[in-house]
């Protein structure tokens, strides 16, 4: 069987390159049956595989193994008898070499068109002629039409399948004959008549696709045409049905049984377009804003579904389009589109007209375009003056297309722009004329006056017809004249009038003082007999504000309108001599002010000085009311005391108007410079026991006096000690003052002196400095701890060993505690003394004893008051006075402070030998108080898995024991000072082993809280 595929595959490659070859024949026993004119299929044959699609390579790879045999069978193959009708044909093999060696003859056969898709074998029947015969038909092979292939193969007698020879052929193809024309009926339809269609195999239908050039095959339409007889085929198209004239494409495809299409032929026609030949603008009337278009000379109309006018002018883009459908005459090819402008917003201008065609097939494009205008005819505006207020305007030849159903006359001044601008609506006259009557007073200003006309269009459009303007003279003032009297506050001012008095409607004169114009008053003036405009007035009007005045001139003319003229100033600021300040005595103490002649417009109500020292800033400004002297004469003392500062003063003189406002007049200074002096600053009395030095100062001197003397002085670089002493007067110009350490946080060392003196003027003034080092000797104190406690300091102590014995006063020394001190270094010792070392609160005493060499030497002492508060030991103390025992024993335990204290002794004089922390019943399982006596005692019990050691009794099952542990010994749990177990009482072990050691029976222990 491997042979068998070896010899089809190389076959089949040969047939590819076009090569006969023949091989050896098949052995006799291997001969096949062989049905005349049937094909072959596996079953049929089952030692023939069917063949598959073999490529060059394969055969080439497959030739390399076969032996070809010199007595090849070998053949001539041809291809008879093609009927083009109905699509058979003969496949003959004849010429054979070594035919006895035949024993069947089989033949592969298929079209190019899909591959090996309709691949058929047959088998060969032998004719008369010793040939063998094929009878196929294109029915075999899915009514395919390329090129088709034949491979011939012969069984041997041997059994094997050779490959003999191949050969191809195709039907000829006639192409058919197309007749295209205009349908006689129907000028929109075109009938294709198709001729000589001929398929071998037959045909199923035939088809047409029909398109226009126009957008490629967006109208592409497959007709199926009808068959008129057995070659003869027609179709009738009606281009309505597609989407544009000009060229058109016509295929012819013949539809086989099968299915498939086999392009026959094409062809082309052409369908020319519509042209206008003419475009014109008939009939424009411009009273009526109207016109006709006019579309002639029009070729291949039959062609036109409708024709469309765009029309719209070039005002405001195309915001007036309107698209007009063309009307056909009746009696002509011509088409006609009347045009009104009321449809275009009656705009006015150039107007654009367009012209689009839509075809029968639905196609719209544009043909031609032309151009027309509508124009407005302004006409003229004349004016007239009626009298020097009143002006007749008249708008006349002037023409609006569409026409208009009013005229308005815009008019304004030229001043402020269009502030006062009025329109107008006209009317008309008997000339058809529009006219006005322009009346000044109704407007705003005088001079230039500017005047427009529009049209009014039916749509409310406004169209210009022209503009012109008029110049309405305005009146003139003179120059102002202003009159003052300070004395009075008055003030009169004239305003002459140049030209034109009966224009003039009234004149304002503002008048103010104030920067803001807090105080600005608008006067109407008066006018007098000499046609002048006159305003009097005083400066009390003005809140009696002295100063310049500013005195504008505005003029209200019979339009209302208001303009400023002119302006000037008048100075009504009042007057004075000058402004002195003088030292009374020489001791810089007082100071005389005076500010002489003073003379203010309107008159002052009084004078205020203010003054103050440049020292501090205005820190001691102070406000003084003058003394009114008489004869515009004002006066002052002013005391340095209300101030007290060295250096230059100010003084500022303000007069108060008759309307309480202060105003500023003048301003001096003086110099107060004179500061306290001395002789000299000395220390002495320096003692490092006591911690004091005396500073003593001489020859203090001053000229207005010296009042007192501090002097400052201070230790520490900070001056967190600084302390100030009133020195205290010893006689004349000599001041002393008392250092204490003790004032400056007992520190020793280098202190510094300040002196300062309060002269009689009242000002303070440094007057010397020193420094003094004091350092101490066995100096003792006390420092505050709290209420029960005391620092005792020893410092400058020359010593091994200080000693501070301390008692209470109570009782005499009944609870003196000698406490040795701890050496801070330096000499300088301190201890801590506790009241609860003691016994008594109230006064307490502590000496200082030195060791040096073996000598012990008292060198001072000190006093001090502290509190006596009993701690909850105390308390547990004077508890147990109240108990008794058995035994030289006592205990007792509190639950509040979780707390056990063992007493040695006996009722009244117990005393503490043990203190102990313990934990006792938790608050659901609380000890038992009351007073109890000490009974059984044992090692340990387990309680659980909990074991505790060291157990004494004292009452039932309340027993005294160690923690909690484990049964291997480790600790469970071990914490005392709180309320936790069932009752008993926990201890640290040693403490429990303590008791079951010490405490004999029957001691009395007592629970309580």
């Amino acid at each position: 069987m491997k042979k068998r595929l070896i010899a089809i595959a190389s076959l089949m490659f040969c047939l590819a390159v076009g090569t006969v070859v023949s091989y050896a024949d098949a052995p006799d026993d291997e001969k096949g049956q062989v049905v005349v004119g049937e094909s072959v299929t596996d079953e049929d044959i089952g030692y023939v595989q069917k063949q598959e699609k073999i490529t060059a390579n394969d055969g080439l790879q497959e030739q390399e193994t076969v032996q070809v045999d010199k007595a090849a069978i070998t053949g001539k193959v041809t291809i008879e008898d093609i009927d083009e009708t109905d699509g058979t044909f003969s496949i003959i093999l004849s010429d054979l070499q070594n035919k006895e060696k035949i024993s069947q003859v089989l033949m592969a056969v298929w079209c190019d068109t899909n591959g090996q898709d309709d691949l058929q074998w047959f088998i060969a029947t032998k004719n008369d002629k010793n040939q063998y015969v094929v009878r196929d038909s294109v029915a075999n092979h899915k009514y395919q039409l390329e090129k088709y292939n034949v491979g011939v193969y012969a069984i041997n007698t041997d059994g094997m399948q050779i490959g003999i020879a191949g050969t191809s052929f195709e039907f000829e193809k006639k192409d058919v004959e197309t007749e295209i024309k205009q349908n006689a009926k129907d000028r929109l339809q075109i009938d294709i008549n198709v001729d000589n269609v001929r398929i071998p195999g037959g045909i199923k239908n035939v088809l047409i696709p029909v398109w226009s050039d126009i957008n490629g095959q967006d109208d592409l339409i497959w007709y199926t045409s009808k068959k008129l007889d057995e070659n003869h085929y027609s179709l009738t198209v009606d281009i309505r049905n597609h989407k544009g004239l000009g060229k058109y494409n016509v295929h012819v495809y013949g539809e086989t049984k099968t299915g498939n299409l086999i392009k026959l032929g094409m062809s082309e026609f052409f369908v020319n377009n519509p042209e206008i030949g003419t475009i014109k603008v008939e009939d424009k009337n411009q009273e009526s804003g109207t016109f006709l278009i006019r579309l002639s000379d029009i070729k291949n109309a039959e062609y036109i579904d409708n024709i469309m006018v765009p029309v719209w002018s070039d005002v405001n883009g195309q915001d007036d389009l309107v698209w007009y459908t063309a009307k056909k005459m009746s009696d002509s090819d011509e088409y006609v589109v009347d045009v009104n402008i009321k449809k275009h917003k009656y705009s006015l201008g150039k107007y654009n007209v367009g012209v689009y065609i839509t075809d029968v097939t639905g196609r719209q494009y544009g043909v031609s375009s032309l151009e027309t205008e509508m124009m407005l005819r302004q006409g003229s505006i004349d004016i007239k003056e009626k009298d020097g207020l009143n002006y007749l305007v008249t708008i006349k030849d002037f023409e609006v297309p569409g026409g208009a159903t009013s005229v308005l006359v815009p008019i304004w001044s030229e001043v402020n722009g269009q502030d006062d601008l009025i329109w107008y609506t006209a009317k008309k006259n008997a000339k058809d004329q529009y006219e006005i009557n322009l009346d000044v007073s109704k407007h705003k200003g005088l001079g230039k006056y500017w005047i427009n006309a529009y049209a009014v269009q039916p749509n409310g459009n406004l169209m210009g017809l022209g503009n012109t303007n008029i110049s309405v003279e305005s009146p003139a003032l003179g120059k102002m004249q202003v009159e003052s009297d300070k004395e009075s506050g008055k003030l009169k001012i004239t305003v002459p009038v140049n030209k034109n008095a009966g224009l003039i409607k009234n004149v304002l004169i503002p008048i103010w003082s104030d920067k803001n114009q807090g105080n600005l008053v608008w006067y109407t003036a008066k006018k007098n007999a000499k046609n002048e405009y006159v305003v009097e007035t005083n400066i009390k009007n003005h809140k009696y504000h002295s100063g310049i005045y500013w005195i504008d001139v505005y003029m209200t003319d019979i339009t209302g309108m208001l303009t400023g003229v002119e302006g000037t100033q008048c100075d009504m600021s009042p007057d004075y001599d000058n402004l002195t300040a003088k030292d009374i005595d020489g001791s810089e103490s007082v100071y005389q002010l005076n500010l002489n002649n003073l003379k203010v417009p309107g008159g002052e109500k009084g004078v205020l000085f203010a003054v103050w020292g440049n020292a501090g800033g205005q820190n001691d400004l102070r406000w003084y009311t003058a003394e009114n002297l008489g004869k515009h004469n004002y006066g002052l003392k002013v005391s340095i005391t209300n101030h007290k500062e060295l250096g230059a003063y100010n003084v500022n003189a303000y007069y108060i108007t008759r309307n309480n406002e202060l105003q500023g007049i003048a301003s001096t200074t003086f110099n107060v410079s004179q500061a306290t002096k001395c002789a000299g600053i000395q220390v002495s009395e320096v003692n490092g026991n006591k911690g004091t030095f005396k500073v003593t100062v001489s020859g203090v001197f001053a000229p207005s006096s010296v009042q007192t003397v501090q002097i400052p002085m201070w230790c520490a670089d900070n001056q967190s000690d600084i302390v100030w002493y009133t020195a205290i007067k010893e006689a004349e110009g000599i001041y002393s003052a008392i250092m204490n350490v003790k004032n400056h946080a007992y520190h020793f060392g280098n202190y510094k002196i300040n002196v300062y003196a309060t002269m009689g003027n009242g000002i303070f003034s440094g007057v010397g400095a020193t420094s003094q080092i004091i350092n101490a000797e066995n100096y003792i104190y006390n420092r505050y701890v709290s209420g029960t406690q005391r620092e005792i300091w020893l410092l400058g102590a020359d010593g091994e060993q200080v000693l501070f014995p301390t008692w209470s006063e109570t009782n005499g020394q009944d609870d003196i505690v000698w406490y040795s001190g701890v050496n801070r270094g330096n000499g300088t010792w301190s201890v801590t003394v506790d009241s609860n070392n003691h016994k008594h609160g109230g006064k307490y005493n502590t000496h200082a004893y030195v060791a040096k060499n073996g000598v012990r030497s008292a060198v001072g002492s000190t006093s001090y008051s502290l509190e006596r508060i009993q701690t909850a030991q105390q308390f547990m103390n004077a508890k147990a006075n109240m108990y008794s025992s058995r035994t030289p024993y006592l205990l007792l335990v509190n639950r509040s402070t979780h707390k056990v204290g063992i007493y040695q002794g006996w009722q009244g004089n117990w005393r503490c030998i043990q203190y102990w922390d313990c934990s006792d019943g938790a608050p659901s399982t609380p000890t038992v108080e009351g007073t109890f006596q000490v009974g059984s005692k044992g090692y340990y019990f387990d309680s659980g898995s909990a074991r505790c050691y060291w157990y004494t009794q004292f009452r039932g099952n309340y027993l005294f024991h160690s923690v909690l542990y484990n049964k291997n010994g480790t600790l469970m749990d071990g914490r005392l000072g709180m309320p936790l177990s069932h009752g008993c009482v926990r201890l640290n072990i040693n403490n429990a082993k303590w008791i079951y050691d010490t405490i004999p029976a029957g001691s009395t222990v007592v629970v309580y809280h």
